[in-house]
């Protein structure tokens, strides 16, 4: 789609900064409810979570990061791979932002739930973001799909699942374990080397549904496209089935 540099290229690294900042507030905010160790898990299976996966997407053609890339420099400070790392901490900021909200009014109800509610909070927040960003080259969709504001539906299926899939995980396999039943301000004392290990596997695990599934959405959805191309991908579609 081959959306051109709007603003000042000091504009990402401002945002990246900013979000920088936000992280940091978010994993305070984030200790302070449920503790330094059951914090840590949170961010270690969200940033290993968000990182597969986004790289996945931009790798297989789906958006990239490159609006503000020169020959000399990428856009923006620091990557984990082809993905910016303040996408990767925002992410976790607000995914942890949207399941505090969630544990405050949904307390001990079903994880399903809570994660349906979770997914719901993060979504809206997305839905405003996105056409920001988009409108101001933090990033690009390269792939044919049904626009909604520079946005393709593809990008709400697959933030929903996302962020639904992970929290469930969360959910499931580590607050609601034997080892964190406790009141909050006994959680920092959990050891929580024994939940980590089955959380990431379970993560693991949840990974290829949420990959294929994302995938499906963008071949059933690019039939129907409203944007016509070039996409102009920095990464080749998949089986070149779009440029």
């Amino acid at each position: 789609m081959g959306e051109k540099m709007i603003l000042s290229p000091a504009y990402p690294l401002v945002v990246e900064l900013c979000f920088y900042g936000v992280f940091a507030g978010t994993f305070y905010a984030t200790i302070q409810r449920y503790g330094t160790r059951i914090s840590l898990l949170f961010l270690i299976g969200a940033t290993l979570w968000s990182t597969f996966i986004e790289n996945f997407i931009v790798l297989n053609g789906g958006y990239d990061y490159y609006g503000y890339a020169t020959r000399n420099f990428p856009g923006y400070m620091a990557w984990v791979g082809v993905v910016p790392l303040w996408i990767i901490l925002g992410w976790f900021s607000m995914t942890a932002l949207s399941y505090i909200l969630t544990d405050v009014l949904l307390p001990g109800r079903s994880p399903y739930l809570r994660s349906l509610f979770a997914a719901g909070i993060s979504l809206n927040i997305d839905l405003l973001l996105d056409p920001v960003a988009v409108s101001t080259g933090l990033w690009r969709w390269t792939h044919p799909s049904v626009y909604i504001l520079g946005v393709p539906l593809t990008n709400w299926t697959g933030w929903f699942a996302i962020v639904y899939f992970f929290v469930l995980a969360f959910d499931t396999m580590v607050i609601n374990r034997p080892l964190t039943r406790k009141p909050f301000l006994d959680l920092k004392r959990v050891e929580w080397q024994k939940i980590l290990t089955p959380f990431l596997k379970r993560l693991l695990l949840l990974a290829p549904i949420v990959l294929l599934g994302t995938l499906a959405v963008m071949m059933l959805l690019a039939p129907y496209s409203n944007v016509s191309g070039p996409y102009r991908n920095v990464f080749p579609s998949p089986f070149g089935w779009w440029s």
